[in-house]
């Protein structure tokens, strides 16, 4: 070695690394931090947790279905949806009480067929009653009948028939006052063949020719109170407190009184947010004949269904 030269013992090509465990290559560097692309696998739910969630899914299924709140269900699905009964699982998938519970269409349509009340279309789209709903036959006039203003001047029976047509089968249309009287707004009564009909038109908002539409059912009035019963009015509540349950957390007030005041004049809510249950007070001692009534169209707050008692 000359002087002057410094040797660092790796030119020679007979060099081995005392420790090769701890000598690295730029390539193996490159693949020491390579990884693996590949998604995690989402843990399996345990068949007990499957079997919670089959009959939670299956009860609420079977609620919307029930007596109490298959005419508010059914007002939730278009009339070109609706046949002999039929009602998309699809759409009833997608209300927030479900969503809450599973979104795995396979785990509903599992769910479903298992249940004794219900059944599923061959197709595996559609769920109905396994016994048809009979209150549907019960309706008299005034049930299908409701009450709409805001239509202008110039807009004639015909059309107005043809506008409300898209909900159902129009029976009649009638003006409550000609278009002449100077106190005309546009005011009709509509009559439909069914409740569920009445029930699409109450949950829809209307515009027509720009102009909006208020709808509602004919206004309940109150039975004739003898001479005795004015003299004892002392409780002011009574028959005017309807209780409510199962309302979208999120709603307020103006959501819950609008939707009250389509069937009835409703003096103030009582509700807090954030909560599900509630009361309105009433103007006027209606609260039982209100009660009936909305549970044969079918009733919602917002886009939930639910469940009244005076």
């Amino acid at each position: 070695m000359n002087a002057g030269q410094v040797h660092l013992g790796l030119a020679s090509s007979n060099f081995v690394p005392t420790n090769p465990e701890k000598f690295h290559s730029p390539s193996n560097d490159v693949e020491s931090m390579s990884t693996d692309d590949t998604p995690p696998q989402m843990p399996t739910p345990s068949p007990g947790l499957i079997s919670i969630l089959k009959i939670k899914l299956r009860d609420c299924f079977e609620g919307y279905f029930s007596d109490e709140q298959i005419k508010a269900t059914l007002a939730q699905v278009k009339s070109s949806s609706f046949e002999d009964g039929w009602v998309p699982i699809a759409m009833l998938a997608s209300f927030k009480r479900i969503k809450n519970i599973s979104s795995d269409m396979g785990l509903i349509l599992a769910a479903l067929n298992e249940s004794t009340i219900l059944e599923v279309s061959q197709d595996q789209l559609r769920v109905r009653r396994r016994i048809p709903f009979e209150g549907f036959i019960k309706a008299d006039k005034d049930e299908n009948t409701l009450y709409a203003h805001g239509f202008s001047k110039t807009t004639t029976i015909e059309e107005m028939k043809n506008y409300f047509a898209q909900f159902g089968t129009v029976q009649s249309v009638v003006l409550i006052r000609p278009t002449d009287d100077p106190k005309y707004k546009g005011a009709i009564f509509v009559e439909f063949t069914s409740i569920e009909e009445t029930a699409r038109v109450l949950n829809a908002q209307h515009i027509y020719d720009g102009r909006q539409i208020s709808v509602s059912l004919k206004r309940i009035q109150p039975a004739k109170q003898s001479k005795a019963k004015k003299k004892s009015k002392g409780k002011s509540d009574l028959n005017r407190v309807i209780y409510f349950s199962g309302v979208d957390p999120s709603s307020n007030h103006a959501i819950i009184k609008k939707s009250f005041s389509k069937f009835v004049e409703v003096a103030f809510v009582d509700y807090r947010r954030d909560e599900t249950t509630g009361h309105i007070r009433l103007k006027k001692p209606l609260a039982r004949q209100t009660v009936e009534r909305l549970q044969q169209v079918g009733f919602t707050i917002g886009t939930e269904m639910v469940q009244l008692k005076a």
